[in-house]
């Protein structure tokens, strides 16, 4: 059976990304709706209203996955906290998740090249991404090979080898004063699970 990951976004990289060609899979249903406005408790408003719209529609499964993806940015905690909130209300199911980038999505595009050793702030990402997305711009296509893709996993899990509850779990942890992300915990189900089906006979 195939599994679906119903992903809602703030920013148009991270939709360019997870509509790369990798992710294209019959089995696989890869739904990305950007919410508007684009703030914290405003996304997770808009993983509640595709979590109806899928169940109106008989998609929604056991086992399928709702995760929005958002960086950082400028947000209050408070804001931030409002989504961790919104994943753990199914917390024994484990069918929702936050990735979180810090500072921004482009730090995990960093991780598919290097393990970002060292950068911190947005410019700091930005000009490392440079050296291997020479004139990188946000509108630009995006194209990871699996390998590339497992490599920026492996990278992201020896930062953040974890899921975190809450932010303040995750401040006690790794903090913030470098760059991390937990969007690798979705990507990892996303490969298993395209990984089984294309096992599958045709």
């Amino acid at each position: 059976m195939r599994s679906l990951f119903g992903i809602v976004v703030e920013g148009e990289t991270e939709k360019r990304y997870f509509g790369m060609e990798y992710f294209h899979e019959p089995s696989v249903k890869v739904m990305v709706n950007p919410g508007k406005p684009n703030d914290p408790p405003a996304l997770a408003r808009a993983a509640d209203a595709l979590i109806e719209e899928l169940k109106r529609g008989g998609e929604l499964r056991s086992g399928d996955q709702i995760w929005v993806v958002l960086d950082a940015d400028d947000w209050a905690d408070a804001q931030l906290e409002e989504v961790f909130r919104w994943s753990q209300e199914r917390r024994e199911k484990g069918d929702r998740g936050v990735g979180l980038c810090i500072p921004q999505f482009e730090y995990w595009l960093l991780l598919h090249f290097e393990d970002g050793r060292g950068v911190g702030t947005k410019a700091e990402v930005l000009h490392r991404l440079e050296r291997y997305l020479p004139g990188y711009r946000k509108n630009v296509p995006l194209f990871f090979t699996e390998e590339d893709i497992k490599a920026a996993v492996g990278r992201a899990r020896a930062r953040v080898p974890e899921e975190f509850c809450t932010l303040a779990d995750l401040d006690a942890a790794i903090g913030r004063g470098t760059a991390s992300t937990t969007v690798h915990f979705l990507v990892e189900r996303m490969v298993q699970s395209l990984t089984d089906a294309r096992a599958l006979p045709q």
